[in-house]
């Protein structure tokens, strides 16, 4: 299925988000698992690493948008990442699903970690929209 740039860029954005938000849904499964001390600590030490971390996937997603802008007027769908990307992802995925299933990590570490990167994906996603919008205007 091949899509116009700008609609790539827009689906970059909602799979970013997508993302985000299903990382933080796992923390949110594990509320009643931690105690309430450990999920303060897990947004107190979360939130921070999601805003640090939001501003490099924010530089990230600006490359990202700047090699789609590059691509033909109309382009496939799975060229809103580069194949390195997607053994990255494929990579994340595979140890976040490891770690969360296995208990090698105890899931109180973990929180934070979920918290932050879903945070920064979440805060990332929106250089996307915003790009969408800008190029749909133009």
């Amino acid at each position: 299925m091949k899509l116009h740039k700008h609609n790539l860029i827009l689906t970059s954005g909602i799979v970013w988000t997508l993302s985000g938000l299903m990382l933080i849904i796992i923390f949110l499964r594990w509320l009643n698992i931690l105690t309430d001390k450990q999920i303060l600590w897990a947004v107190i030490i979360g939130i921070p690493i999601g805003l640090i971390k939001g501003k490099l996937f924010w530089h990230i997603s600006q490359k990202n948008i700047n090699r789609i802008l590059n691509l033909p007027h109309k382009t496939h769908i799975l060229n809103f990442q580069t194949p390195t990307a997607y053994a990255f992802i494929l990579f994340m995925m595979a140890f976040g699903i490891t770690m969360r299933t296995t208990n090698i990590i105890a899931k109180k570490y973990l929180a934070p970690i979920y918290i932050g990167i879903g945070l920064a994906l979440l805060i990332s996603s929106f250089v996307y929209y915003i790009t969408y919008l800008r190029l749909k205007r133009a």
